[in-house]
């Protein structure tokens, strides 16, 4: 998922670049202003005119212009008031150089834009807002439809978006949206007919620990991914088209109903299909800052009706669903569970029962901890009982005279050299020999290396095949013992990862210049590299913009590559989710979201299986970054934290495809800064609560029979991808994570003695992998031999005599 420059070989050396935050098709470099980026993301992704005028007040220090968008949605069908004062700006009032700029700089190239507003049925739809938007997402004009769904903005910005927010009308005191409140791409289109679909509305109302109902405010306050604190899914996690939008209670409309106090929503099509809401950065008190899932015990939320309301407490809801989580995995947990189980159980009982709100709210906060922190503490005790039964295997050693008799009381001594399951590390080049001697001295063995093309372009002379050796350290793993992963091969990704060459070539050439690349590599290479990624993140990154088939196709060919040309098994690597519902923010006219490219990877797998193209496949690698917080190369960009229960649950989603499963890409921060908005644990960041997650995910990662392989994203904090994200601090010295998992492989590694019995035999469980075994005879001569354990299975082995030494 994430890239270090290489550099020090001018075979290898690429320029710098700066990264681009992609939002809803805008992009937005690192460099600009803080001012610029905050007031794109608000008024982008708060998603009403509310918020463009707030970002307006809070940078040009005009007071009344927040209260500009209270005039408007109490004006209803004639918003005259909040006209006559929006008017106000263009009469000699000084609002400050911002606006000036953001006006100045949209003086050319303006049209007038015309249409209608109307169900997808055709009716119109009076008195919706629509707003003329900067290709920057700033409000510039606007527009209510007459009763007849019409409306004309005068000299707007070519190029650029409509806001489009129909009527809410009051129901059980919450407006409503009966139509589906978009942003849409009009680029140059002068007369337009927008088709709005019926809605229906899932309604949060979540309480604080002081009992004070959470509002628009307070979400955006605890955290955002791209302005999304929330997104919908079904059942199975896959993201699902929904709009997030506050919409206004009794409260709210009599301050104005500015966005900042409406209660949140997921706008969703009333297909009454269930759906489950995911909250990004849920503050549990005493266990975290977590993306947690709200799904009614399972059952999901449905809405059948366009304009129906679905309310939803939320603190009650996140409650019922971890206790049934809890109840849901009961079978796999010790028997001795089911007594603290049913405590839980007893204890969310008490909470429903709690007639008062605010009561019932704090009640169940406490039950939303205690299933949370009993399910993670289940979770490991149980992969903890597993291990031995699901890496585990028997060699049975068999020392035998000339004659054929068994030799007793003969000393066997087993050594491990090598696991069948591989831990694995990644460090940036150029290779740091110090990171990766460190790292294989406690145990690990695998190392990923990034062979992105921009790097390894050996057609065009911009990297050497030594040049390529030596800087990613490929000869110089293979001593230490290390197989190595070949990672990044083919990816469709900015910064250097593609050659500039490849960004202009059509499709079809490029798909042929991709293969011509990856065969020269496997040739140059298959005896230096163990594993080969055939595709990185075919679900979420694409940054030629080739076609979904196109990049599908990519896949297969790549995996067909490695299969006939080293006869190598296979990988396909990608996070869970990425998105987090934002590609649902923008639409074309057509109601297609903009950004359509970005899939939850088990939906694209899917697509993969009914097409075929998972059959060329062999593994699924699953990246899982939980509580990021990136480096400045990729923005800073900070994310939702999950539990490790939530990764169990992932793992047996994905194990549902019938591949095996590697975890290519794992790390958490050590650290939590003040300014840290990132998801976050049991407390914020520490080295012992990263140690603490680490052993969370590793050991239910090797309990589980479906995962082949673990891997650490970086050694060293020296330029981690994750900040702080690293086994290693800066001044060398390891951090508790790095001996927690030392002693978690020197656990989970078998290096035993046993003695024959009186027929010469002796029976050792090991844990599966390659050994090296030595049987010392009474008379003190040796036979030494190689053997190898398979997880489940009985390996015997025959010792001789006759070539003892």
């Amino acid at each position: 998922m994430n890239v270090k420059s290489l550099a020090g070989t001018p075979a290898l050396r690429t320029a710098a670049f700066q990264p681009a935050m992609v939002c809803c098709g805008v992009q937005f470099h690192a460099g600009r202003s803080d001012v610029f980026q905050a007031a794109v993301e608000v008024s982008i992704f708060d998603g009403t005119l509310c918020a463009f005028l707030s970002v307006l007040a809070r940078f040009s220090g005009l007071l009344f212009a927040s209260r500009l968008g209270r005039d408007f949605s109490r004006g209803g069908k004639n918003p005259k008031p909040w006209v006559a004062r929006f008017s106000a700006l263009g009469n000699g009032i000084s609002i400050g150089p911002w606006l000036t700029i953001l006006v100045l700089s949209h003086l050319s190239a303006r049209a007038a834009v015309t249409g209608t507003v109307a169900g997808e049925d055709g009716k119109p739809i009076p008195y919706t807002f629509v707003g003329a938007l900067t290709s920057q997402m700033q409000l510039e004009k606007y527009a209510v439809t007459d009763p007849q769904g019409k409306f004309t903005l005068e000299s707007v910005p070519r190029n650029g978006y409509l806001f489009v927010q129909p009527p809410a009308p009051e129901k059980g005191g919450l407006g409503i949206y009966p139509y589906t409140p978009r942003i849409y791409d009009i680029g140059d289109t002068a007369n337009i007919a927008i088709r709005l679909p019926t809605a229906a509305c899932l309604v949060l109302k979540a309480y604080d620990t002081n009992g004070r109902l959470l509002r628009w405010e307070d979400f955006m306050k605890n955290g955002h991914v791209g302005g999304q604190f929330l997104y919908a899914t079904d059942l199975d996690d896959r993201m699902q088209p929904a709009a997030v939008w506050p919409v206004y209670d009794q409260l709210a409309r009599d301050q104005g109903s500015p966005r900042e106090k409406g209660l949140p929503a997921l706008v969703v099509v009333p297909s009454g299909k269930p759906l489950a809401v995911q909250v990004l950065f849920w503050i549990v008190p005493e266990y975290g800052k977590l993306l947690l899932r709200a799904d009614n015990g399972g059952k999901g939320f449905a809405a059948s009706a366009p304009g129906a309301a679905v309310e939803i407490e939320l603190n009650v809801e996140l409650a019922r669903t971890a206790v049934s989580d809890l109840l849901r995995r009961r079978p796999a947990f010790p028997e001795q569970a089911s007594a603290e189980i049913s405590t839980v159980e007893s204890a969310l009982r008490e909470a429903l029962a709690q007639n008062d709100p605010v009561a019932c709210a704090a009640a169940a906060d406490k039950v939303l901890a205690l299933a949370l922190k009993l399910r993670d503490q289940l979770e490991l005790e149980a992969a903890r009982a597993m291990i031995p039964r699901v890496r585990s295997g028997t060699l049975q050693v068999h020392v035998k005279d000339a004659n054929g008799a068994g030799v007793t009381k003969c000393k066997v001594q087993i050594t491990q050299r090598s696991r069948d399951f591989l831990f694995g590390v990644f460090e940036g080049s150029p290779y740091n020999a110090k990171a990766f001697e460190t790292a294989r001295k406690a145990g690990f063995e695998l190392a990923t290396v990034l062979m992105a093309w921009g790097w390894t372009d050996l057609k065009t002379g911009a990297a050497t095949k030594d040049g390529i050796d030596k800087t990613l350290g490929l000869s110089a793993l293979q001593q230490l013992g290390y197989k190595t992963k070949a990672h990044g091969v083919v990816w469709l990704q900015d910064y250097g990862i593609l050659p500039d060459r490849a960004r202009r070539l059509p499709e079809s050439e490029l798909k042929s210049a991709y293969a011509a690349h990856q065969v020269e590599l496997l040739q140059s290479f298959k005896d230096k590299v163990s594993i080969w990624e055939a595709m990185n993140e075919p679900a979420t990154t694409n940054a030629v913009g080739i076609s979904r088939d196109g990049v599908t196709a990519l896949l297969r060919d790549s995996s067909d590559a490695i299969k006939k040309t080293i006869q190598g098994r296979t990988l396909v690597n990608g996070p869970h989710e990425v998105d987090f519902g934002r590609k649902f923010l923008v639409y074309t006219l057509d109601n297609q979201p903009k950004a359509q490219f970005n899939l939850t990877y088990l939906d694209y797998l899917e697509q993969c299986r009914q097409s075929g193209t998972l059959k060329s496949v062999d593994v699924v690698g699953l990246q899982f970054y939980p509580g990021y917080r990136f480096n400045a190369t990729f923005g800073g960009l900070q994310g939702p934290a999950m539990t490790p229960s939530w990764l169990v649950d992932t793992l047996e989603r994905y194990a549902r495809l019938g591949k095996p499963i590697h975890i290519t890409e794992f790390s958490v921060p050590s650290t939590y800064d003040e300014d840290a908005i990132a998801g976050y644990w049991r407390e914020p960041w520490t080295e012992t609560t990263q140690a603490d997650y680490a052993e969370a995910v590793f050991t239910p990662a090797f309990a589980n029979p479906a995962v082949e392989s673990i891997t650490w994203w970086d050694v060293m904090d020296t330029k981690p991808s994750v900040i702080t994200g690293g086994l290693i601090a800066k001044d060398g010295h390891p951090k508790p994570v790095f001996t927690r998992l030392q002693q978690l492989l020197k656990n989970w590694t078998t290096d035993t003695t046993a003695e024959t019995d009186t027929s010469g035999s002796a029976t050792i469980t090991a844990f599966a992998g390659e050994y090296e075994v030595t049987a010392t005879l009474p008379t003190g001569k040796k036979i030494k031999n190689t053997a190898h354990v398979t997880s489940g299975e009985t390996c015997a082995l025959l010792l001789e005599t006759n070539s003892a030494r």
